[in-house]
């Protein structure tokens, strides 16, 4: 089994059409070119010029509090309940479509959750657990496989066509001049590496520690070497120089690179992928070297994170979003630099809104949208998050 395009050989043809360019970013067809050393204007946007904006409340009751929605998906909601359980709503999300509740230490049980995917077409929950095994459930929660991984449940996983994932080891574990990506069967768990994608160098973010007696010590940080969608994948290793989404047939196109890669230049921002669709794409660029301070991390102080940078396919331009909501009147809480991408399909976002919060703007007068003030007498303070649901606008021409 091959991929049908190398990451490097397509570097090789772009890089001489991108170097020299005067500009931040670039189209060439539809691979984007970004400088990642650029500082983007921020702009105001309003969600509902991006995309349909829908809100779904979830049915709540003592079985189904929700701890974190998973996914959103036309075809179901995904949500971790209490006692690790995965809570599958119907997609207006009144009612259970079906539960897995199998933790435990039973050889069909998981002791532990370190992901789950849910696959709507399948009907089936896979859930990654402990590092040691993918184990497999109907959604009424009963046990229908296992498979054995040897150790690849430690890894990222994206869902590609109906049968694999594509998966990858952490940035930590790959070595130099390894092929880390490899195909993973649904059904089996038999594994195929992608021979056609090797990675020639490890590059990490570079932490400086400063310790409060004097002492400095090094820590490396890693990019996400995988992107995962409900139902795309996109390899973004950073040795690779290019973000490649992997298609159903397991070619690979390229999305989106940086103009100045990090492999020649050892102090250029590293590009973080987080999401496109049609109409734009979203990406994070992360400072190669990093100095913090021991006593600021022991306290959970955290250096700032980089902006969330956009890229509008329509106009060819870059910026800093900041979202505005046409259904409030206020911008107390409903604004929100990032739209989560990896839950929902492509084409979607997501963005959650808390039952006290909305109360709260409902009371001051501050929601202006009929059908959302309808929604919002119907909850109280201990009903679930309210989905925010984005259905992204098609850029004319793509």
């Amino acid at each position: 089994m091959k991929i049908l395009v190398t990451g490097f050989c397509l570097f090789g043809i772009v890089l001489s059409l991108c170097f020299g360019c005067t500009n931040s970013s670039s189209d060439k067809g539809d691979l984007i070119v970004v400088d990642t050393k650029a500082n983007f204007p921020e702009k105001e946007i309003c969600i509902q010029d991006l995309a349909d904006v829908s809100y779904i409340p979830l049915y709540v009751s003592d079985s189904t509090l929700v701890l974190r929605i998973f996914s959103v998906t036309p075809d179901g909601i995904a949500a971790e309940g209490e006692k690790k359980c995965i809570l599958l709503f119907t997609p207006d999300g009144k009612a259970l479509q079906g539960m897995v509740s199998r933790n435990g230490e039973g050889p069909e049980e998981y002791s532990g959750i370190c992901d789950y995917f849910v696959d709507w077409k399948r009907k089936e929950v896979f859930v990654f657990q402990d590092f040691r095994s993918v184990k497999v459930y109907d959604f009424q929660g009963r046990f229908l496989r296992e498979l054995l991984a040897n150790n690849r449940s430690r890894l990222a996983f994206a869902s590609v066509g109906v049968s694999d994932f594509v998966c990858t080891y952490s940035n930590n574990e790959m070595q130099t001049g390894s092929r880390p990506y490899f195909r993973f069967s649904k059904e089996t768990g038999k594994v195929d590496t992608l021979d056609a994608v090797t990675v020639n160098e490890q590059i990490f973010i570079n932490r400086k520690i400063l310790w409060d007696d004097g002492r400095e010590t090094q820590a490396k940080g890693g990019v996400n070497c995988l992107f995962s969608m409900m139902d795309a994948g996109f390899l973004t290793n950073p040795s690779l120089d290019t973000v490649f989404q992997v298609l159903p047939d397991w070619s690979m196109k390229a999305v989106v690179m940086p103009a100045v890669s990090p492999r020649k230049d050892k102090n250029v921002p590293l590009l973080d992928f987080l999401g496109a669709s049609d109409s734009n794409l979203w990406a994070q660029f992360h400072v190669r070297h990093v100095t913090v301070r021991m006593s600021d991390m022991m306290a959970g102080r955290r250096e700032d994170s980089p902006s969330v940078n956009m890229y509008d396919f329509r106009t060819g331009e870059w910026c800093v979003p900041k979202y505005v909501n046409r259904d409030f009147s206020s911008e107390s809480c409903y604004l929100s630099q990032y739209i989560s991408l990896f839950a929902v399909p492509y084409g979607y976002g997501m963005m959650t809104l808390g039952a006290p919060e909305l109360i709260e703007a409902r009371e001051a007068g501050e929601v202006v949208n009929d059908e959302l003030n309808q929604l919002i007498s119907s909850l109280d303070e201990e009903s679930n998050p309210v989905i925010v649901l984005l259905k992204f606008k098609s850029a004319s021409g793509r």
